[in-house]
């Protein structure tokens, strides 16, 4: 397994580029249960499409009133041309449920590590993996949380081609360990390391083009 490009990526970031995005992030950090709730709902709305189409899908949810009304969360889902539409509905309904007889479960437990946490969450949410419940995990706990959403591109710096996924995929524990200690080697937080890769690739110089949606009023940062 390549890992050099990974090394190669966490290396080549500043410190000035650690600061301003731990900045960043830690102002929009959520702080209390319903910031917390509505970045597993964009987690949701992450799987298998574009970050554009994940941002419009949540600005749509966010607008409108759907937690007890099935058909709207459709009609919203379908609307916002989001795909996955019957896995996402599902996902986010049963999720919607269990997170609000117990938000406090959905957070993690000073006895578990973060990979721990991620994987008792993940088998609590139906249509997220481990990717995906990790970045729930990452906007929740940006500075703090270990687990790491390797995606397609993630996959990429340890050497492996959009048609070896699945074999990616049997060594996503070696790869996400790999990450985290490159990341403490260069003394920034597995996410930050991310977001200024991902943004790098989007030719953006902050996370600002899509976490803009993530900002409440408590949080609103002036540009």
């Amino acid at each position: 397994m390549i890992v050099t490009k990974a090394q190669e990526a966490i290396a080549s970031i500043t410190p000035e580029e650690i600061d301003k995005y731990n900045k960043y992030w830690l102002k929009i950090t959520p702080n209390d249960d319903e910031e917390y709730y509505w970045r597993w709902i964009f987690g949701f709305l992450s799987v298998h499409t574009s970050w554009s189409s994940n941002v419009n899908s949540y600005s749509l949810l966010r607008r409108h009133e759907w937690r007890d009304n099935e058909q709207e969360l459709m009609r919203l889902l379908k609307e916002s041309r989001v795909g996955l539409y019957k896995v996402r509905h599902r996902g986010i309904l049963e999720f919607t449920t269990a997170y609000w007889k117990n938000p406090e479960c959905w957070k993690k437990y000073k006895t578990e590590s973060w990979i721990s946490c991620r994987n008792r969450l993940m088998n609590k949410c139906y249509g997220l993996g481990l990717a995906k419940t990790a970045f729930s995990l990452e906007m929740c706990y940006p500075l703090e949380n270990r687990s790491v959403c390797l995606d397609t591109h993630m996959y990429q710096l340890y050497g492996y081609s959009t048609k070896e996924l699945h074999k990616a995929q049997k060594h996503y524990s070696l790869m996400e360990s790999y990450w985290n200690i490159y990341c403490d080697d260069k003394g920034v937080s597995p996410y930050i390391a991310r977001c200024i890769f991902w943004d790098k690739k989007q030719n953006q110089t902050d996370s600002r083009y899509w976490s803009y949606v993530l900002e409440n009023e408590s949080t609103k940062i002036c540009n």
